[in-house]
């Protein structure tokens, strides 16, 4: 209980930020004002032209809609009905903004659900204090300046498909991971951006013979993105604690971890393989049993190793040719081109169990 205890209003600090809802007539001296708490920020995306950018987007969503008409605003018992303005002030962000881009809608005429496809461009660092309106008490001392390190894609139709991520998990690295389903990737930052926008790209296709171009809309593009604000990403993206991930979890993150480095290791033993350098003078002088080491101890003797120059171990891709075998070994025993050097099979004995 203690634990759950620690952890409410996690999601509210983290998460949550304060809008304003303002309602001001235009032709009489009323306003109305009421907070609202949002975990994220709806973004609509331009349909045809030249697409949408986010900070185009964001200027929209507090653009002021006018009321009038039937839809005028009701003042009660001060004015009445009167014509009025409808906006939206910020009065807090929170230390991760979500940005929810809605790409799915509904056609009245064809009677259908639809995804919009269009081009949303963004940016990677965002200074919302010049991009968002304000009201006049928004959290003082805070500089509103956000870099992106999620985005969530949506690959398909609006009646189906499949979602994968994007995400930059540490603040002084500009490493990029693609999470998809059980497979994590690094990849390319430019390459996941061209991978979120949107917008059209070419298809090629061969009809009777001839490679045929054309312009179709690119299905797989950003349904969300993530943002975290300068001076909170170190500390949401700290690694968490030993102390603060369930047992069984650790239990099985540390299984996987071996079963991973055993495929890493045979992965190193099927592409790569050691070649030992001993000099002449080594061999003349070792006067114990063998000349090569069969366990770590021998291995580490300073008789075996008394000069570097000359006996060496030397980690090789299997993939090389003879001439860059003998060029790498010349280099890491700086040794001249003229140098002889012979080669020799070694097997070494197995260990008893």
């Amino acid at each position: 209980m203690e634990k759950v205890d620690e952890l409410k209003g996690t999601y509210s600090r983290i998460f949550e930020g304060t809008m304003v809802n303002v309602t001001k007539c235009t032709n009489v001296d009323f306003i109305s004002t009421k907070d609202d708490i949002f975990g994220n920020i709806p973004l609509s995306i331009s349909e045809g032209g030249e697409g949408s950018h986010i900070t185009q987007a964001l200027k929209e969503y507090t653009k002021p809609e006018l009321l009038k008409g039937t839809d005028m605003y009701d003042t009660g018992s001060a004015f009445g009905k009167q014509p009025a303005e409808k906006y939206i002030q910020f009065k807090k962000l929170p230390p991760v903004l979500q940005l929810h881009l809605k790409r799915y809608g509904f056609n009245s005429r064809q009677y259908n659900n639809i995804k919009v496809n269009d081009l949303f461009d963004f940016d990677e660092i965002m200074d919302l204090d010049d991009v968002l309106d304000w009201s006049d008490d928004k959290e003082p001392n805070v500089r509103n300046i956000y870099h992106l390190h999620g985005i969530v894609i949506h690959s398909g139709t609006a009646n189906s498909g499949h979602y994968y991520t994007y995400i930059r998990n540490q603040a002084d690295k500009d490493i990029w991971l693609c999470f998809d389903d059980h497979s994590v990737n690094v990849v390319n930052k430019d390459y996941a951006f061209a991978q979120s926008k949107g917008g059209k790209l070419f298809d090629f296709r061969v009809q009777e013979n001839v490679v045929k171009k054309r312009l179709k809309s690119d299905t797989s593009n950003a349904y969300m993105l993530v943002y975290i604000r300068g001076d909170q990403r170190e500390a949401i993206l700290e690694p968490p604690s030993t102390t603060e991930c369930p047992r069984n979890l650790i239990d099985k993150f540390s299984e996987e971890q071996k079963k991973f480095d055993l495929i890493e290791k045979r992965r190193n033993w099927f592409n790569n393989s050691e070649i030992y350098l001993i000099s002449d003078q080594t061999i003349q002088g070792w006067d114990s049993f063998g000349v090569f080491p069969s366990t770590e101890k021998v291995h580490a003797e300073n008789g075996l190793l008394s000069n570097s120059v000359y006996r060496r171990q030397v980690f090789i891709s299997k993939k090389l040719t003879f001439n860059q075998l003998r060029k790498l070994l010349l280099s890491k025993s700086q040794l001249s081109e003229n140098y002889t050097l012979k080669f020799f099979k070694v097997t070494f004995p197995k260990k008893s169990t």
